[in-house]
């Protein structure tokens, strides 16, 4: 199916169902079941913000509202490219069973990673009132980034997906970038505390950075910069065009490969 016939409607119809539905799955059997990621993510913010504010020589009111945001933008960020790339291998029985377009699989993950981000935000919310940070009209900006961010991530998924499926080896290697990302990039630690020009060269080159700051900057009440915004806008129409060539090319052999 040609990027131009895609049928975005049914897709995003039905990434939403069964994205929401893979939310509504988490922690299935336990007593708070969906509420475990937001309890997980509020005890790594309280005890490492804690610890590192001190071991950073720097103020509780100033780090944790930086942790708090910087952490759940990273989880929806993080964990759409992971599971991104392994959306086919993990739909398989589906592709083989139901006739769903193979680019809602993307959207099923991101979806899904959208609704614990949303979920995640009460601890980001908790953190703002406790340490009384200002909100401003900049806290809309959060919106167009979580939608450029969606695009992006949506367009990375369909190039890692089928890489993935053919390659079972670049899922162990995704897997152990992102991980390293997460303390590559300011999320633990701030960038006011590097001082050569060098280092913050090597920042602003990571693609990913954009994306988190067009996140992250908004939910504290800050404006993103231009260069972040163009930057991120950019790659979400690279991620997208590229994407969409790779399922045209791959789309009939793609089940074979899973």
């Amino acid at each position: 199916m040609p990027f131009s016939r895609m049928k975005f409607v049914p897709v995003l119809r039905q990434g939403w169902i069964l994205g929401s539905r893979d939310y509504k799955l988490i922690g299935i059997g336990s007593i708070l079941g969906p509420l475990w990621p937001t309890i997980t993510l509020a005890i790594r913010v309280i005890l490492i913000g804690y610890v590192f504010a001190i071991v950073l020589n720097t103020r509780q009111d100033d780090y944790l509202p930086w942790l708090a945001t910087g952490w759940a933008s990273w989880l929806m960020i993080s964990s759409s490219i992971n599971n991104g790339a392994m959306a086919f291998d993990n739909s398989k029985r589906l592709m083989l069973s139901i006739p769903i377009i193979l680019e809602s699989f993307v959207v099923r993950v991101v979806t899904k990673q959208l609704l614990i981000f949303l979920q995640n935000l009460v601890v980001v919310l908790v953190v703002m009132l406790v340490y009384k940070v200002p909100v401003t009209f900049a806290l809309l900006l959060v919106v167009p980034g979580l939608l450029i961010s969606g695009v992006f991530l949506t367009g990375l998924g369909m190039i890692l997906g089928p890489l993935v499926s053919k390659r079972k080896d670049f899922g162990q290697l995704i897997s152990s970038l992102m991980s390293a990302m997460f303390f590559v990039l300011p999320i633990v630690w701030q960038p006011d505390s590097i001082k050569t020009e060098g280092a913050n060269l090597i920042i602003g080159l990571n693609p990913l950075y954009h994306y988190l700051q067009i996140i992250r900057l908004p939910l504290m009440s800050e404006v993103p910069t231009v260069l972040n915004y163009s930057l991120a806008v950019l790659g979400a129409i690279v991620a997208v065009g590229v994407g969409a060539l790779v399922m045209a090319k791959v789309r009939d052999k793609l089940v074979y490969w899973v």
